[in-house]
């Protein structure tokens, strides 16, 4: 793994994302996660009126508080490298394109 430079690194990540299973996987975790913290806020906000803060689940998750951090900062990366891998390979993709004359 030391020999690997970090241009092989990059496309060997970029060919694994950008395979059609895993975008699909990605996103829809996303959607999911997203949805759910939706309707958890609206849900804790029917009952109590007001949404809940940041102090008040750090209190509620106690020890496992750093875990969920962690889970949602890697599905935010994972949207970032889908996101960023489809604006990359959408410009490698025109700049090869044969023109005509």
């Amino acid at each position: 793994m030391s020999n690997m430079t970090l241009e092989s690194i990059l496309n060997r990540v970029s060919m694994a994302i950008s395979s059609p299973l895993a975008n699909r996987i990605i996103m829809f975790t996303a959607i999911i996660w997203f949805g759910a913290s939706i309707l958890s806020q609206a849900l804790y906000m029917g009952f109590n009126g007001r949404p809940y803060d940041s102090m008040m689940m750090i209190e509620f998750l106690g020890p496992f508080y750093l875990l969920v951090i962690v889970v949602e900062l890697m599905i935010w990366a994972l949207i970032g490298l889908v996101l960023v891998n489809k604006l990359l390979t959408g410009k490698i993709v025109e700049d090869n394109t044969p023109t005509t004359s």
